[in-house]
């Protein structure tokens, strides 16, 4: 074969593996930014170790609270677990990853409604401890909730970006100096992280973001996708 034969040759094979990696990349930008399950996962693989700062609140409502007998079933249940301070209606508790603010407020539930809350407090950590401290507080308040009879709990998840970049400014708009940015609000539809059809609502503003509902593993799921971005 002649030399001109093998440049050429060697051109067009090198024109075909830049058009695969052209289309390649096509697709994948195509995907990351219209396919929201693509972009969670590809997210997830490069922001594992971001940091996190994130506090987690359930509240109910009951009719009576014997604090002393609630701190010896969480002593006796989480062997590990050690008070940090009690009065008569509230007791604060250090979970090892986490530290639970329990309290009660004694006035008619029936009037002002609810009376009962757990406060999941946490310093700033990585994304995988981060879900990991979720789960445990999730499962430390289903221990509450049997011990006191609860019928359900109303959580709210609380992502706080006042310290770092909040994930969801898009370049443009990230490229103004946030003194600038007086007001943000995006409201996402979680339906689609859900199998079955809860269409709670993520609330994403300048600062922070908020999540409230009532299905555990729906806080869960919107902690593990949303944390990571």
């Amino acid at each position: 074969m002649k030399k001109g034969g093998v440049i050429m040759e060697l051109i067009g094979y090198i024109s075909s593996v830049f058009g695969i990696l052209g289309t390649a990349y096509g697709l994948f930008q195509h995907f990351y930014h219209n396919q929201i399950k693509f972009y969670f996962f590809i997210t997830k693989l490069f922001n594992r170790k971001k940091a996190v700062k994130f506090s987690v609140l359930s509240r109910a409502t009951i009719d009576e609270l014997d604090i002393k007998s609630l701190a010896k079933s969480v002593r006796d249940n989480y062997t590990e677990s050690k008070k940090v301070n009690s009065s008569n209606n509230s007791i604060t508790i250090n979970m090892g990853d986490f530290i639970a603010s329990i309290n009660f407020d004694d006035f008619p539930a029936d009037e002002f409604g609810e009376n009962f809350s757990i406060e999941c407090f946490v310093t700033t950590t990585n994304y995988k401890n981060a879900i990991n401290t979720v789960d445990d507080y999730i499962d430390f308040c289903k221990f509450i909730k049997n011990k006191l009879n609860i019928d359900s709990f109303m959580y709210t998840l609380t992502i706080d970006y006042s310290k770092v970049k909040n994930p969801y400014l898009s370049a443009d708009i990230g490229a103004l100096k946030s003194g600038y940015i007086k007001k943000l609000l995006c409201v996402i539809d979680t339906n689609f992280i859900s199998e079955n059809n809860i269409n709670d609502e993520v609330i994403i503003s300048k600062n922070k973001l908020n999540f409230t509902s009532k299905n555990d593993i729906q806080v869960y799921k919107v902690a593990e996708k949303f944390m990571i971005v």
